[in-house]
């Protein structure tokens, strides 16, 4: 990756722990608030009065962050992305700090079976703040160390009182480092495929700004007559022949060949107008290839292509009619659309394609359902009769498709 695409990485992983800040501290005022009232008539209204307050005083000053943050093309142009991080950082320890004393503190001072409140408090903040704060990984380290060392340290300590809770706490922690190094992971390859599709966007722009300005140029050369009649029909040639191939790419997935989402957007509108017009029965398919992350982290992306590609293959076989659309959702996820295809229909078809992918023996040791690959499927349907929109149908496909999961996946919903 070039040095501009690292810095355009960094910079929206920066933008990802700064946009949920909101949300981060809302929840910690909520349960300061909860872990206030609670503990007010078991300790001293003084210190639990002064801690809430500095609670509340970092949130603030984080809220503040976050204001900053968003003019810092305007008004803040002086700080650098790194100095923005480390302003979050020391804001963020410091109020991991805050609960970490909370806990310490609490469980020292009252029996266990009041300290379960605040300690159920502190295990769910660390939990939560992965997804708050897993963009910048070294800042959850930092938040996660400042909240939950203060009260591994008095476990440790006084071992023979919480020995359970020691190690309980000291493995929740491991726990929590390793599943935010892969929330990490995940969160980067998904803005690395982000910034992906932005080039090629940008490609096909100047494409069309090409096929736009020959067209310019040919208008000019007819007018002033320039240029002969072949030669002006040579150049239209070359501009109809660049135009098709820019609406081509702007259509397709890049990696199976098939249809894009933008594409399964229009067409599934369409084909829902025509089915409402024509009081025709519609179908949809929401395919998902089951576990495959653990796929792709234990055969790596390239065996993962090869497993997307193999599917689309086999999913195409029993695509038999003109009308039958297929296309790539995002990621493992795929689209079929079925016009003039009853539910008992699409159930049948369904079931084939789910039994082909499996009959086809795809190695996946790693997936709990099978030792190969496999999928599952969400059905919608509209009858005629019904008053659905297209975006209904698709949700009614996605609901169904997390039922299949639910359901053991590697099964028709």
């Amino acid at each position: 990756m070039s040095n501009f695409s690292h810095t355009k990485l960094k910079t929206r992983l920066i933008e990802t722990v700064f946009h949920n800040t909101c949300i981060a501290v809302a929840g910690n005022i909520f349960l300061g608030a909860c872990a206030t009232a609670f503990y007010w008539p078991y300790l001293d209204a003084w210190y639990v009065l002064i801690w809430f307050i500095g609670l509340v005083g970092v949130c603030l000053l984080r809220l503040l962050l976050r204001w900053m943050y968003g003019a810092r093309e305007t008004v803040y142009k002086q700080f650098s992305e790194r100095q923005w991080i480390v302003f979050f950082s020391v804001l963020s320890v410091a109020g991991g700090a805050f609960w970490g004393v909370a806990l310490n503190y609490v469980v020292r001072v009252l029996p266990l079976s009041e300290s379960m409140v605040i300690l159920l408090i502190g295990f769910a903040l660390a939990t939560v703040a992965i997804g708050m704060m897993a963009a910048v990984w070294w800042v959850y380290v930092a938040y996660l160390t400042a909240l939950l060392f203060p009260l591994i340290f008095l476990f440790v300590s006084q071992s023979e009182r919480f020995e359970l809770l020691g190690l309980l706490s000291t493995a929740f922690y491991g726990f929590n480092l390793v599943s935010s190094r892969k929330m990490y992971q995940v969160l980067r390859q998904s803005i690395i495929h982000q910034l992906s599709n932005d080039r090629l966007y940008m490609a096909l722009q100047n494409e069309k700004d090409r096929v736009m300005s020959l067209n310019r140029q040919l208008e000019m050369d007819v007018r002033a007559g320039k240029r002969t009649a072949q030669e002006l029909l040579a150049q239209k040639h070359e501009a109809e022949q660049l135009a098709e191939r820019l609406h081509t790419l702007s259509a397709i997935d890049g990696l199976t060949g098939i249809a894009n989402r933008r594409t399964f957007d229009e067409v599934l509108e369409r084909e829902w107008s025509r089915a409402k017009r024509q009081h025709a029965p519609l179908s949809l398919l929401l395919v998902d290839i089951d576990h495959f992350k653990l796929l792709n982290d234990h055969y790596g992306h390239q065996y993962g292509d090869q497993c997307l590609k193999s599917v689309v293959d086999v999913m195409r076989s029993h695509l038999k009619r003109p009308s039958d659309f297929i296309a790539r959702y995002g990621g493992e996820e795929f689209v079929v659309i079925l016009p003039m295809t009853t539910a008992g229909a699409a159930q049948s078809l369904a079931e084939e394609i789910r039994e082909a992918v499996a009959n086809a023996k795809m190695e996946h040791q790693v997936s709990p359902v099978l030792p190969f690959v496999t999928i599952s499927i969400g059905l919608s349907f509209m009858c005629d009769n019904e008053a659905l929109t297209a975006k209904a149908l698709f949700e009614k496909a996605d609901t169904a498709l997390y039922a299949a999961k639910m359901g053991g996946r590697n099964r028709v919903c």
